[in-house]
């Protein structure tokens, strides 16, 4: 009897996580340029579980090193996206 109400209660669980998915790809469609592809490298990783802040930071500062993002428009661009992001996580 647990063990169908631990499934259960999983189950309940999983349209929330779709949801706020779909409310974070939606707002993703807006982005462009820079925000969209530190979006993109970030989104599977904040999916997953992984903290907003700490994964837009390490990131960010990749995409900063290999020249993809420019260090005067990271912070802004990296705020853009995690606006997006935090939508997973609500």
């Amino acid at each position: 009897m647990r063990m169908c109400a631990a499934i259960l209660l999983g189950l309940m669980s999983m349209p929330v996580a779709w949801a706020d998915e779909k409310k974070a790809q939606s707002c993703a469609q807006s982005l462009q340029g820079e925000p969209k592809l530190i979006y993109d490298v970030s989104a599977a990783a904040v999916a997953a579980g992984g903290d907003v802040k700490d994964t837009l930071e390490s990131k960010t500062r990749s995409l900063v090193m290999d020249g993809k993002v420019t260090r005067s428009s990271a912070r802004a661009s990296a705020e853009a996206a995690g606006s997006c992001l935090k939508l997973m996580k609500s």
